[in-house]
């Protein structure tokens, strides 16, 4: 859903994180956070790697420890707008949709180009009951990325509004 990987963020960046990628993809996430330890002993400052902490915690269920390690991503790179998109997803599966909008307007505010961040804003609007705002989200999702697959899905539906 998200991009997970940012080459303005890495710095001095082994080989690992991309192997860590993969295992994460595959929902291998105790074999990823077995290597991000090492990882993180090694380079404590590499936002990439907290990010990936974070995916693979999230992926475990332990949605505080993946908050922890999103935010120390954002403390080392304050303008990695995946990570807030990250935090915004935490915050919207525990439908705390006010503070998800937030996470996802910050990313926007550091990439405004970032259509993964309009469409989750759009989906946390809507749970808000902001449909106006959700919907101006949906049109710049598409203007944006306008063959999305789950863009091309509501299409019609915010062109329809929107007309």
């Amino acid at each position: 859903m998200y991009s997970y990987s940012s080459p303005i963020h890495r710095q001095n960046s082994s080989t690992r994180p991309s192997e860590i990628e993969t295992l994460i993809q595959e929902g291998e996430y105790r074999r990823a956070l077995s290597l991000l330890a090492a990882e993180l002993a090694a380079s404590p400052d590499q936002p990439d790697v907290h990010k990936l902490a974070g995916r693979a915690w999230q992926g475990l269920g332990e949605v505080e420890r993946a908050r922890e390690a999103y935010t120390r991503a954002i403390q080392i790179a304050p303008d990695y707008a995946e990570v807030y998109v990250n935090l915004g997803g935490l915050a919207a599966t525990r439908q705390e949709w006010a503070t998800a909008v937030q996470y996802f307007r910050q990313a926007i505010t550091i990439n405004p180009n970032f259509a993964g961040a309009y469409r989750n804003l759009a989906r946390a609007l809507t749970q808000l009951g902001d449909e106006v705002a959700s919907l101006e989200a949906w049109r710049e999702a598409l203007r944006l990325e306008p063959d999305a697959i789950p863009l091309a899905l509501n299409r019609q539906l915010a062109q329809r509004w929107l007309a």
